[in-house]
Protein backbone atom coordinates (compact mmCIF):
# COMPACT_ATOMS: atom_id res chain seq x y z
CA UNK A 1 0.00 0.00 0.00
CA UNK A 2 2.60 2.34 0.81
CA UNK A 3 4.63 1.66 -2.32
CA UNK A 4 0.84 2.47 -4.41
CA UNK A 5 0.60 6.04 -2.38
CA UNK A 6 4.45 7.00 -3.27
CA UNK A 7 3.85 6.32 -7.01
CA UNK A 8 0.66 8.32 -6.51
CA UNK A 9 1.77 11.26 -4.57
CA UNK A 10 5.12 11.37 -7.21
CA UNK A 11 2.46 10.81 -10.55
CA UNK A 12 0.27 13.91 -9.02
CA UNK A 13 3.52 15.87 -8.72
CA UNK A 14 5.29 15.44 -11.83
CA UNK A 15 1.34 15.77 -13.80
CA UNK A 16 1.06 19.14 -11.59
CA UNK A 17 4.37 20.31 -13.14
CA UNK A 18 3.67 19.21 -16.92
CA UNK A 19 -0.17 20.88 -16.96
CA UNK A 20 1.66 23.62 -16.34
CA UNK A 21 4.97 23.14 -19.30
CA UNK A 22 2.03 21.40 -21.60
CA UNK A 23 -0.13 24.54 -21.36
CA UNK A 24 2.60 27.17 -22.35
CA UNK A 25 3.77 24.72 -24.96
CA UNK A 26 0.61 24.52 -26.39
CA UNK A 27 0.10 27.91 -27.17
CA UNK A 28 3.80 29.71 -28.21
CA UNK A 29 5.54 26.51 -28.97
CA UNK A 30 8.65 26.61 -26.15
CA UNK A 31 9.28 24.22 -23.43
CA UNK A 32 8.78 26.53 -21.14
CA UNK A 33 12.28 25.12 -18.67
CA UNK A 34 11.73 28.64 -16.93
CA UNK A 35 8.94 27.18 -14.71
CA UNK A 36 10.88 25.58 -12.43
CA UNK A 37 12.34 29.00 -11.33
CA UNK A 38 8.87 30.36 -11.24
CA UNK A 39 8.32 27.53 -8.73
CA UNK A 40 11.73 28.01 -6.58
CA UNK A 41 10.66 31.62 -6.36
CA UNK A 42 6.95 31.26 -5.61
CA UNK A 43 8.46 28.72 -2.81
CA UNK A 44 11.02 30.19 -1.37
CA UNK A 45 8.40 33.47 -0.92
CA UNK A 46 6.22 30.96 0.57
CA UNK A 47 9.06 30.36 3.18
CA UNK A 48 9.36 33.97 4.17
CA UNK A 49 5.71 35.06 4.24
CA UNK A 50 5.09 31.73 6.71
CA UNK A 51 7.84 32.36 8.32
CA UNK A 52 7.49 35.93 9.19
CA UNK A 53 4.13 35.38 10.56
CA UNK A 54 1.48 35.27 7.72
CA UNK A 55 -1.69 33.62 7.79
CA UNK A 56 -1.56 29.90 6.16
CA UNK A 57 -4.23 31.14 3.51
CA UNK A 58 -2.62 33.98 3.02
CA UNK A 59 0.53 33.15 2.23
CA UNK A 60 -0.64 30.58 -0.21
CA UNK A 61 -2.12 33.37 -2.47
CA UNK A 62 0.05 35.88 -2.54
CA UNK A 63 3.02 33.02 -3.26
CA UNK A 64 0.87 31.76 -6.25
CA UNK A 65 -0.18 35.02 -7.03
CA UNK A 66 3.27 36.15 -7.40
CA UNK A 67 4.00 33.19 -9.54
CA UNK A 68 1.44 34.14 -11.97
CA UNK A 69 2.69 37.90 -12.41
CA UNK A 70 6.07 36.38 -13.12
CA UNK A 71 4.90 33.91 -15.70
CA UNK A 72 3.69 37.02 -17.13
CA UNK A 73 7.22 39.26 -16.92
CA UNK A 74 8.67 35.56 -18.26
CA UNK A 75 5.94 35.61 -21.58
CA UNK A 76 6.16 39.61 -21.95
CA UNK A 77 10.10 40.36 -21.52
CA UNK A 78 11.53 37.21 -22.88
CA UNK A 79 8.95 35.52 -25.11
CA UNK A 80 7.27 37.96 -27.30
CA UNK A 81 10.49 39.50 -28.28
CA UNK A 82 11.38 35.95 -30.09
CA UNK A 83 7.80 35.23 -30.66
CA UNK A 84 7.65 38.08 -33.10
CA UNK A 85 11.00 38.00 -34.70
CA UNK A 86 10.64 34.14 -35.18
CA UNK A 87 6.81 32.77 -34.90
CA UNK A 88 8.80 29.39 -34.63
CA UNK A 89 10.28 30.11 -31.97
CA UNK A 90 13.82 28.27 -32.95
CA UNK A 91 15.76 30.09 -30.40
CA UNK A 92 12.70 29.45 -27.32
CA UNK A 93 14.49 26.23 -26.02
CA UNK A 94 17.59 28.42 -25.00
CA UNK A 95 15.67 31.38 -23.93
CA UNK A 96 13.91 29.45 -21.65
CA UNK A 97 16.81 27.94 -20.18
CA UNK A 98 18.59 31.31 -19.61
CA UNK A 99 15.65 32.64 -18.08
CA UNK A 100 16.23 29.67 -15.61
CA UNK A 101 19.77 30.39 -14.88
CA UNK A 102 18.57 34.24 -14.11
CA UNK A 103 15.85 33.02 -11.55
CA UNK A 104 17.93 30.60 -9.88
CA UNK A 105 20.68 33.21 -9.47
CA UNK A 106 18.34 35.78 -8.37
CA UNK A 107 16.91 33.44 -5.74
CA UNK A 108 19.85 32.75 -4.58
CA UNK A 109 21.36 36.22 -4.25
CA UNK A 110 17.95 37.16 -2.59
CA UNK A 111 17.18 34.33 -0.35
CA UNK A 112 20.56 32.41 0.21
CA UNK A 113 21.19 28.67 -0.15
CA UNK A 114 19.71 27.60 2.76
CA UNK A 115 17.45 24.67 2.44
CA UNK A 116 13.68 25.61 4.19
CA UNK A 117 10.32 23.59 4.34
CA UNK A 118 7.09 25.40 3.71
CA UNK A 119 5.60 25.99 7.37
CA UNK A 120 2.09 24.44 6.99
CA UNK A 121 -0.32 23.56 10.03
CA UNK A 122 -0.56 19.71 8.95
CA UNK A 123 3.30 19.06 8.33
CA UNK A 124 3.65 16.90 11.38
CA UNK A 125 -0.03 15.44 10.51
CA UNK A 126 -0.30 11.82 9.64
CA UNK A 127 -3.64 9.40 9.53
CA UNK A 128 -4.74 5.59 9.01
CA UNK A 129 -5.56 5.05 5.67
CA UNK A 130 -5.86 0.79 4.49
CA UNK A 131 -4.19 0.01 7.76
CA UNK A 132 -1.26 1.70 7.21
CA UNK A 133 -0.01 5.43 8.67
CA UNK A 134 0.24 8.02 5.78
CA UNK A 135 1.44 11.57 6.12
CA UNK A 136 -0.96 14.29 5.81
CA UNK A 137 1.26 15.74 3.18
CA UNK A 138 1.63 13.00 0.53
CA UNK A 139 -2.53 13.53 1.26
CA UNK A 140 -2.18 17.36 0.11
CA UNK A 141 0.21 16.72 -2.23
CA UNK A 142 -2.45 14.48 -4.11
CA UNK A 143 -5.67 16.50 -3.23
CA UNK A 144 -3.93 19.68 -4.45
CA UNK A 145 -3.51 17.87 -8.12
CA UNK A 146 -6.81 16.88 -8.65
CA UNK A 147 -8.22 19.94 -7.46
CA UNK A 148 -5.42 21.78 -9.60
CA UNK A 149 -6.02 20.13 -12.89
CA UNK A 150 -9.80 19.24 -12.43
CA UNK A 151 -10.49 23.34 -12.17
CA UNK A 152 -7.91 24.39 -14.98
CA UNK A 153 -10.16 21.13 -17.36
CA UNK A 154 -13.71 23.09 -16.00
CA UNK A 155 -12.16 26.49 -17.10
CA UNK A 156 -10.94 25.04 -20.69
CA UNK A 157 -13.93 23.90 -20.95
CA UNK A 158 -16.51 26.45 -19.66
CA UNK A 159 -15.38 29.59 -20.08
CA UNK A 160 -14.80 31.68 -22.93
CA UNK A 161 -10.94 32.20 -22.32
CA UNK A 162 -10.31 28.52 -21.39
CA UNK A 163 -12.10 27.51 -25.17
CA UNK A 164 -9.72 30.46 -26.65
CA UNK A 165 -6.35 28.94 -25.29
CA UNK A 166 -7.52 25.44 -26.86
CA UNK A 167 -8.26 27.03 -29.93
CA UNK A 168 -5.06 28.98 -30.03
CA UNK A 169 -3.22 25.76 -29.20
CA UNK A 170 -5.18 24.00 -31.62
CA UNK A 171 -4.22 26.88 -34.74
CA UNK A 172 -3.16 29.63 -33.94
CA UNK A 173 -4.21 31.31 -37.54
CA UNK A 174 -7.45 29.95 -37.07
CA UNK A 175 -7.87 31.11 -33.77
CA UNK A 176 -6.89 34.69 -35.19
CA UNK A 177 -9.09 34.59 -38.12
CA UNK A 178 -12.21 33.63 -36.06
CA UNK A 179 -11.76 36.79 -33.65
CA UNK A 180 -9.49 34.94 -30.45
CA UNK A 181 -7.09 37.59 -29.17
CA UNK A 182 -3.72 36.05 -29.06
CA UNK A 183 -1.64 38.29 -27.25
CA UNK A 184 -4.24 38.12 -24.85
CA UNK A 185 -4.91 34.60 -24.77
CA UNK A 186 -0.73 33.54 -24.65
CA UNK A 187 -1.16 35.88 -21.67
CA UNK A 188 -3.82 34.22 -20.12
CA UNK A 189 -2.13 30.66 -20.55
CA UNK A 190 0.94 31.83 -19.15
CA UNK A 191 -0.68 33.53 -16.05
CA UNK A 192 -2.39 30.34 -15.18
CA UNK A 193 0.55 27.99 -15.93
CA UNK A 194 2.12 29.89 -13.24
CA UNK A 195 -0.67 29.96 -10.13
CA UNK A 196 -0.02 25.93 -10.83
CA UNK A 197 3.40 26.60 -10.49
CA UNK A 198 2.49 28.67 -7.47
CA UNK A 199 0.38 25.38 -6.54
CA UNK A 200 3.11 22.87 -7.21
CA UNK A 201 5.54 24.47 -5.01
CA UNK A 202 3.13 24.10 -1.97
CA UNK A 203 3.14 20.95 -2.77
CA UNK A 204 7.21 20.44 -3.48
CA UNK A 205 8.02 22.92 -1.02
CA UNK A 206 6.66 20.79 1.76
CA UNK A 207 7.79 17.31 0.78
CA UNK A 208 11.47 18.55 0.61
CA UNK A 209 13.22 21.57 1.49
CA UNK A 210 13.32 24.90 -0.79
CA UNK A 211 16.27 26.54 -2.19
CA UNK A 212 17.04 27.87 -5.42
CA UNK A 213 17.52 25.05 -7.36
CA UNK A 214 15.26 22.58 -6.01
CA UNK A 215 12.91 22.08 -9.39
CA UNK A 216 15.52 22.03 -12.21
CA UNK A 217 16.18 18.70 -11.87
CA UNK A 218 12.25 17.60 -11.77
CA UNK A 219 10.99 19.76 -14.47
CA UNK A 220 12.69 17.60 -16.59
CA UNK A 221 10.87 14.59 -15.95
CA UNK A 222 8.21 17.04 -16.02
CA UNK A 223 8.86 17.72 -19.72
CA UNK A 224 9.53 14.19 -20.49
CA UNK A 225 6.24 13.37 -19.18
CA UNK A 226 4.51 16.04 -21.59
CA UNK A 227 6.58 14.04 -24.46
CA UNK A 228 5.23 10.96 -23.78
CA UNK A 229 1.97 12.67 -23.33
CA UNK A 230 1.89 14.72 -26.37
CA UNK A 231 3.07 18.14 -26.74
CA UNK A 232 0.42 20.37 -25.61
CA UNK A 233 -2.12 18.04 -24.78
CA UNK A 234 -3.14 18.76 -21.18
CA UNK A 235 -5.04 15.15 -21.20
CA UNK A 236 -1.37 13.47 -21.84
CA UNK A 237 0.62 15.65 -19.19
CA UNK A 238 -1.82 13.94 -16.65
CA UNK A 239 -1.66 9.99 -18.04
CA UNK A 240 1.80 10.83 -18.82
CA UNK A 241 2.61 11.76 -14.77
CA UNK A 242 1.27 9.07 -13.51
CA UNK A 243 2.98 6.23 -16.12
CA UNK A 244 6.51 8.14 -14.86
CA UNK A 245 5.71 8.30 -11.14
CA UNK A 246 4.67 4.49 -11.08
CA UNK A 247 7.71 3.56 -13.19
CA UNK A 248 9.92 5.60 -10.87
CA UNK A 249 8.43 4.39 -7.93
CA UNK A 250 8.47 0.53 -9.05
CA UNK A 251 11.75 1.18 -10.14
CA UNK A 252 13.11 1.92 -6.81
CA UNK A 253 11.60 -0.48 -5.13
CA UNK A 254 12.41 -3.51 -7.96
CA UNK A 255 16.08 -2.01 -8.79
CA UNK A 256 17.43 0.83 -7.21
CA UNK A 257 16.51 4.00 -6.87
CA UNK A 258 20.35 5.46 -8.31
CA UNK A 259 18.47 4.91 -11.24
CA UNK A 260 15.26 6.63 -10.97
CA UNK A 261 15.96 9.53 -13.50
CA UNK A 262 16.36 7.04 -16.25
CA UNK A 263 13.14 4.46 -15.41
CA UNK A 264 11.10 8.06 -17.26
CA UNK A 265 13.36 7.79 -20.24
CA UNK A 266 12.67 3.95 -20.11
CA UNK A 267 8.51 4.59 -20.48
CA UNK A 268 9.44 7.56 -22.72
CA UNK A 269 11.18 5.57 -25.12
CA UNK A 270 8.57 2.50 -25.13
CA UNK A 271 5.84 4.97 -25.36
CA UNK A 272 7.75 6.37 -28.45
CA UNK A 273 7.85 2.94 -30.31
CA UNK A 274 4.66 2.82 -30.13
CA UNK A 275 2.95 6.11 -29.94
CA UNK A 276 5.43 8.25 -32.06
CA UNK A 277 3.70 11.57 -31.27
CA UNK A 278 3.17 10.72 -27.89
CA UNK A 279 0.17 9.24 -26.22
CA UNK A 280 -2.37 11.95 -27.18
CA UNK A 281 -0.24 13.72 -29.41
CA UNK A 282 -1.25 15.37 -32.93
CA UNK A 283 0.73 14.79 -35.89
CA UNK A 284 0.85 19.03 -36.99
CA UNK A 285 1.15 21.67 -34.86
CA UNK A 286 -0.01 24.78 -36.35
CA UNK A 287 1.90 27.98 -35.57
Amino acid sequence: MGTVFDAVTLGSLYALLAVGLSLVYGVVGIPHFAQAGVLATAALLMVFLGTAGLPFVAMVLIGMLAAGVLAILIERLAYTPILRGNPTAVAGPAVALGILLILDSANLLVWGAQRRVIPVPYGSTSVTLLGERIAVLRLVVVGLAVIAITALQLFLRRTRTGRSIVAVSQDQVAARLVGVGVRRTTTAAFFISGLLAGVAALAFGTLTPAYPYMADTVILSAFVVIIIGGLGSVPGAIVGGFLVGIAEVAGTALISGAYAPVYAFVVLLAVLMVKPNGLFGRKVRSS
